[in-house]
């Protein structure tokens, strides 16, 4: 499954409280922070946020998509939905590199779906709006 899941917002306020379990990464572990690093070149961290609970997620998407359930009415699907207009990363543990790269909403749909749909479930993405 997918573990982690990163993403810069401009105005906080207005879109933080459609996540449940939204957290700054300034405040949250080290490794998130030095994987803010890597993905957001020279960003104020004050500004980059991540899920908490994104695992569960990906989890409880990939299981509704195996029951035949559109993506579309996921959690998940409301998240990224949220995000179209941000940049944002997807990956799994350690493995930050070779990120599938996205420029296109209805495209990284369906690569997720079709990454849910397998066994692993694992979702390595770099969403980025042109």
């Amino acid at each position: 499954m997918s573990q982690f899941i990163l993403f810069r917002l401009k105005e906080e306020k207005k879109n933080r409280a459609k996540f449940e379990s939204i957290l700054k990464v300034k405040n949250n572990s080290l490794f998130l922070q030095n994987c803010a690093d890597v993905f957001f070149d020279k960003i104020n961290k004050s500004k980059i946020f991540t899920i908490s609970n994104f695992d569960d997620i990906c989890v409880s998407t990939q299981e509704l998509i195996v029951q035949g359930i559109d993506i579309k009415k996921t959690q998940l699907w409301g998240i990224l939905y949220e995000l179209r207009e941000a940049e944002f990363f997807c990956w799994y543990g350690n493995e930050l590199d070779s990120l599938d790269e996205f420029k296109n909403f209805d495209d990284l749909i369906s690569n997720i779906k079709e990454s849910l749909s397998n066994f692993s479930g694992e979702i390595y993405i770099h969403y980025k709006v042109c």
